[in-house]
């Protein structure tokens, strides 16, 4: 999926002024003023003066937070934010209550403490983050984190980031059954963005602080709905109409019920109008009807609503 920049300058703004540079004149500020976070719970508190401000805002680090002091603004920073602010980048210290600094350790022992399955956010966080991808929450969207090509007044997340580990038992983990692939893809579909897969695994004992996290190795698997029009050898030639619809798309729903009464299965064109799904199906249940087939068979059309959101044509297909 290619990136959906916000209007027609944004591609070169953003290329005029790469993350990566924005992320280093930040770097450069918070370690010539030797900044220091606060812990406060599952998050970390940061005090930044107005040159910092802005950085912090482009480069997406933290969310602001409302104060009464005009001279600095406060930052509320993830645990994954300040890590890797403190240990990869190493230009901000972190305190506890005590106002006294938190070497890397102790930091990791309270972080892990405080979120379940941290190391593995953590690696797939900084595994982003250093390939120059802007990394937020994504809890919105039912995933660990979603991911943007620059900031994101320039451009829409390309990415909804799942993380899993070999840890993840067979209760609790994600995308164990083919139903959690079907709404997982639904949703992302939904919202254009490409469903990215971080699998990790250890390759030796657990993590003891941030630098055992090198040994952890990071495979990317992006997963899409397979269209087998795109794997025919004599691709369908999708006819273009004159009138306002922008373009039809054709998808083949295949299934065995229908393929016992014809070769060719049945074509659904849809339109980029807006017809619900119920009146889709019931397009669909007459067809079959018309063809013969009896009721018992009419839950293959429960197949269409995992891949069609809006159908008006219904045409069979020799």
């Amino acid at each position: 999926m290619a990136p959906r920049w916000k209007g027609k300058a944004a591609e070169a703004k953003a290329l005029a002024e790469p993350m990566s540079t924005i992320v280093s004149r930040l770097q450069s500020s918070l370690i010539e003023s030797n900044s220091q976070g606060l812990l406060s719970g599952c998050s970390v508190l940061l005090a930044a003066h107005p040159e910092q401000t802005e950085l912090f805002n482009h480069t997406c680090f933290g969310r602001p937070i409302i104060s009464a002091e005009k001279d600095k603004q406060w930052f509320q920073l993830s645990l994954e934010e300040a890590l890797y602010l403190c240990s990869v980048m190493k230009c901000i210290k972190v305190v506890g209550e005590n106002k006294c600094e938190k070497n890397d350790e102790e930091l990791w022992r309270y972080m892990t403490s405080k979120k379940v399955g941290f190391p593995f956010l953590f690696k797939a966080y900084s595994h982003l983050r250093m390939k120059n991808w802007v990394v937020r929450a994504g809890t919105q969207y039912g995933v660990d984190f979603v991911a943007y090509r620059h900031h994101p007044a320039l451009v829409h997340s390309e990415y909804a980031v799942l993380v899993l580990s070999d840890e993840d038992d067979n209760k609790n983990a994600r995308l164990k059954a083919w139903s959690d692939f079907h709404c997982t893809l639904r949703l992302c579909g939904s919202v254009a963005k490409t469903l990215l897969i971080l699998h990790i695994s250890k390759n030796g004992d657990g993590a003891i602080s941030p630098s055992s996290l090198e040994n952890y190795c990071v495979e990317e698997r992006i997963v899409t709905r397979w269209n087998p029009e795109q794997s025919r050898e004599n691709q369908t030639i999708v006819q273009k109409e004159s009138s306002k619809l922008a373009s039809i798309t054709t998808i083949r729903a295949w299934c065995p019920a229908w393929q016992t009464h014809h070769k060719g299965g049945f074509c659904i064109d849809r339109p980029q109008t807006s017809v619900s799904l119920d009146r889709m199906c019931n397009l669909i249940v007459k067809k079959l009807v018309s063809q013969g087939i009896s009721n018992n068979e009419y839950h293959i059309i429960s197949h269409v609503y995992l891949v069609l959101e809006t159908s008006t044509i219904i045409r069979h297909v020799e």
